[in-house]
């Protein structure tokens, strides 16, 4: 019986040489499965310590089987991987995929006005396909195409809005409401640092063109 327990403690042994979290965890379970006989066969089984390894197995194997799900080929749509090849490459397939669970897909109208100057957003956008005209005084100051977002700046710094912006002609969009992006993104730091460096990316552009 003692073969068991020095299997398993190789086993576990091995479990922290990995780095990968999903062979850390199949150890895991296998060290586990190993020193359930040991505990079992002895002159009186130890059914406590079987118990627990059963508690740690089962958490271990939800695990991995979580993990196996995230680590499936992700499928964009047609739309969802032309916008991920326009803007969300600083993220992963699937990072930007649980994005997009949050966004809604809209249209705007020609001469629909989308941002009206001195207003506080509730909601950050980006263009899919068309043209939004950022107007200051009257005076068209730039103009936004696909993979450009809309709102970027008040959503940053929640700053009222500095200039009106303005579909030129009809214009498909995604929008994400701030308060669940937010939710979301501090749930998930990952994807929050891609997508902060994807906006100040954008906007940087944006600023030097407009200059």
């Amino acid at each position: 019986m003692d073969t068991f327990i020095h299997i398993a403690n190789v086993l576990f042994l091995s479990s922290y040489l990995v780095r990968d979290i999903l062979w850390l965890r199949v150890l895991t379970v296998i060290a586990l499965v190993c020193l359930a006989p040991f505990y079992y066969f002895q002159p009186e089984p130890l059914y406590a310590p079987i118990a627990w390894n059963v508690v740690f197995g089962t958490i271990n194997i939800y695990q991995i089987y979580k993990l196996l799900m995230e680590r499936r080929p992700a499928t964009l749509t047609i739309e969802q991987q032309r916008l991920y090849n326009k803007a969300f490459q600083a993220l992963k397939t699937r990072e930007f995929l649980k994005l997009m669970e949050l966004a809604q897909w809209q249209e705007a109208a020609p001469a629909e006005v989308m941002v009206q100057k001195g207003q506080c957003l509730d909601h950050v956008m980006i263009i899919y396909s068309g043209v939004m005209d950022v107007i200051r005084e009257g005076k068209v100051i730039a103009e936004l195409h696909g993979g450009q977002f809309v709102g970027e700046m008040n959503y940053l710094t929640g700053c009222e809005t500095s200039a009106d912006v303005v579909a030129r002609e009809a214009t498909q969009y995604i929008s994400w409401s701030v308060s669940r992006l937010n939710a979301f993104l501090d749930d998930n730091l990952d994807i929050k640092s891609g997508f902060q460096s994807i906006i100040g990316t954008g906007l940087s552009d944006k600023l030097r063109h407009q200059d």
